[in-house]
């Protein structure tokens, strides 16, 4: 039977250190490179004649960092199909930012991306301002 000893180092995976920190708490690339890690010793123990119970250790936590990835992806990014909450504002706070927005607006170029944005969250405060006066008839 095999060892460790008996391979080549570069198929023995580096040590799987956990991270200081908690999933959501590691950066970009810092769950990225840990990510790299398990993967790694997942591949090294499919290649074993005796997987060790260790693996689906290894395999759990990995499946936590790509949920964990997949929760960031489009992050900051706002979901474009889903308009601004503006709900908890209150109504001098809309008049504000309808203002800011109206003047970031007037700076932006034609036809600049960032224009939709903008818009959507204009659209999304005189919506609720709308509302709010609805609620008061």
């Amino acid at each position: 039977m095999p060892t460790t000893a008996d391979k080549p180092m570069a198929d023995v995976p580096d040590t799987v250190c956990q991270p200081k920190h908690p999933l959501h708490a590691l950066t970009t690339f810092e769950l990225r490179d840990y990510r790299r890690q398990l993967e790694s010793a997942i591949a090294f123990f499919g290649r074993q004649e005796h997987i060790p119970p260790v693996r689906a250790d290894l395999q759990a936590a990995l499946d936590e960092v790509i949920a964990e990835q997949d929760d960031r992806k489009g992050w900051p990014v706002p979901d474009p199909g889903r308009p601004p909450d503006v709900s908890a504002l209150t109504s001098g706070e809309l008049e504000r930012t309808h203002r800011e927005l109206q003047a970031a607006l007037a700076l932006a170029r034609s036809g600049s991306p960032i224009q939709v944005p903008i818009l959507a969250h204009v659209a999304a405060i005189d919506a609720e301002l709308a509302r709010r006066v609805g609620q008061q008839t």
